[in-house]
């Protein structure tokens, strides 16, 4: 969307100067930026993985226990979002998120592990689902769009279920 150039040009800035700071290695993790139109207190936000530095957040829990999966930057930002939603009271109005977005930018593929369940519920044979459909099933009326620098494959997320 034309009009959102703006927010994407914003978080590529934003990211490019966290790598700066820290220059993309395996060892170095993945960091992600986000920004919303939610009237909150603060509407940008940032995480990391584990290999940042960076705690994982635990209100959305990925849907295994195996380690490499625990703590991404999606995870983190996510979390800090969801507390802030809170903060705010926004989570207990009735339509406060209608229309509203979030965009959040990473810095390699969103992976398997926090995307799944997205494509279908049917997908996951009762299992738990990713961070970012737990978020937005949480968050019905808010819809997200997730890329990432490596692809630009854009993740748009609304009630749980991707959208056009």
């Amino acid at each position: 969307v034309p009009g959102e150039q703006p927010v994407w040009d914003r978080l590529e800035d934003r990211l490019l100067a966290k790598r700066t700071l820290n220059p993309k290695t395996e060892e170095t993790g993945t960091f992600g930026v986000a920004e919303t139109d939610l009237p909150l207190k603060e509407r940008a936000f940032e995480g990391g993985s584990i290999k940042t530095g960076d705690v994982p957040d635990p209100t959305y829990k990925p849907p295994t226990d195996f380690p490499r999966a625990q703590g991404h930057a999606e995870q983190n930002i996510l979390g800090r979002l969801k507390a802030a939603i809170q903060e705010a009271g926004l989570d207990k109005i009735e339509g406060s998120m209608q229309g509203k977005k979030v965009w959040i930018l990473v810095d390699q593929e969103v992976c398997t592990t926090c995307r799944i369940g997205t494509y279908a519920d049917i997908l996951q044979d009762g299992k738990p689902s990713g961070v970012l459909k737990q978020f937005s099933t949480d968050h019905r009326d808010l819809t997200i769009e997730v890329t990432d620098w490596l692809h630009g494959k854009v993740w748009r997320l609304r009630g749980g279920k991707l959208v056009p």
